[in-house]
């Protein structure tokens, strides 16, 4: 069951190619199902690039830095394109700590 303060926003950028993805509030064991299954939405839909915008994060925990790390993987493997848009805060200091902060490609808007 996910939170009721947890939600996710799309909005398609550039006639569709690439789609940015807005979670707010927490990021973790409960909202991980809902964020994952609305990027699955996304990439079987035919969706190129999709822009990760986690600046509207709270918390993120060890279950939401599994799904960066998958996510990470899937697109090397499946050939779609992942970006990251985030500021210094609770993602981008957990990706510090865990020493992965290197492995996403950065947009800042």
């Amino acid at each position: 069951m996910s939170s009721p303060l947890f939600h996710v926003e799309v909005r398609p950028e550039h006639e569709h190619e690439r789609v940015r993805v807005v979670p707010h509030g927490e990021l973790d064991l409960a909202t991980v199902p809902q964020l994952e299954a609305e990027i699955a939405r996304l990439r079987a839909s035919g969706c190129a690039t999709i822009l990760l915008d986690l600046r509207r994060l709270a918390f993120m925990d060890s279950t939401g830095l599994r799904l960066l790390l998958r996510l990470h993987d899937q697109a090397r493997s499946d050939g779609f394109r992942l970006a990251i848009a985030d500021r210094e805060g609770p993602v981008r200091r957990v990706l510090e700590i865990t020493r992965t902060a290197g492995w996403f490609q950065y947009v800042e808007d």
